[in-house]
């Protein structure tokens, strides 16, 4: 068997995983988003012990590339917010 045959065989990332492996920090961020009020810009820090811009870049890039749509958002207490909508 060739490698273009072993690739075409392969099954797309898409069909093999129906979202990010349980327990990763995809995983745990995604968990955060999906409640009805998201996740603060704090909360994501403490959380995952990451810097301000890690969760920006983490927000625009991973996220993005898992397929998801992030809503950034400032919440009543003028708080950066992130979400998920269903």
């Amino acid at each position: 068997m060739t490698l273009r045959q072993r690739l075409a065989a392969k099954p797309a990332k898409s069909e093999e995983a129906a979202g990010p492996r349980e327990g990763s920090k995809t995983a745990r961020v995604v968990a955060m988003l999906q409640r009805e009020s998201g996740a603060t810009l704090e909360e994501v820090m403490s959380q995952m012990s990451w810097q301000k811009h890690a969760v920006r870049v983490f927000m625009a890039g991973a996220m993005k590339q898992a397929g998801y749509t992030v809503e950034s958002f400032k919440s009543d207490k003028g708080e950066r917010s992130y979400r998920i909508n269903p």
